[in-house]
């Protein structure tokens, strides 16, 4: 997206209720991926979006699947880090939510995301050419229609 020569050691899947047992069973028998860790939710973004995920391996290549609610995807897309971790592809085409600021390497941090607290560099925020942001004070203004709209709280 980015026109970046980044290769990346990870995919995520997300897949709708009652999809996973079918995407774990051709990774394990047909790519001959390790299944390494399953749970509740990834990591504490995740917490409060209702979900499975496990988590494969093979050499050093990592795919995560996690599995939507009743609900559907979306609190799952929208429970992302950094807004640079809201893209997303399906069958058809690429969504990208923030695409002048993917476009510009900068990624907002979600309001559920305690980075500093943490210490963790999770999704994008592992790689060097993002600038990262804890707020949308970069646009020296009010940032009206560019911001995260379901990320605002009502005191602003």
């Amino acid at each position: 997206m980015t026109g970046d020569a980044l290769t990346t050691d990870n995919l995520n899947f997300l897949v709708v209720q009652g999809g996973r047992e079918i995407l774990h069973s051709f990774l394990i028998q047909t790519l001959h991926y390790h299944r390494i860790h399953c749970g509740k939710s990834a990591n504490y973004a995740f917490d409060h979006a209702d979900c499975c995920f496990a988590i494969f391996r093979r050499g050093l290549k990592y795919i995560m699947v996690t599995e939507g609610t009743s609900d559907g995807l979306w609190k799952l897309v929208l429970s992302a880090h950094t807004t640079a971790d809201m893209v997303f592809m399906t069958v058809g085409s690429l969504a990208v939510f923030y695409p002048s600021w993917t476009n510009a390497g900068v990624m907002v941090a979600n309001l559920t995301l305690a980075l500093p607290a943490m210490g963790q560099r999770m999704g994008c925020m592992k790689y060097l050419q993002w600038q990262l942001r804890l707020d949308t004070a970069f646009l020296n203004g009010p940032c009206r229609r560019s911001c995260p709209m379901l990320w605002c709280k009502v005191a602003n």
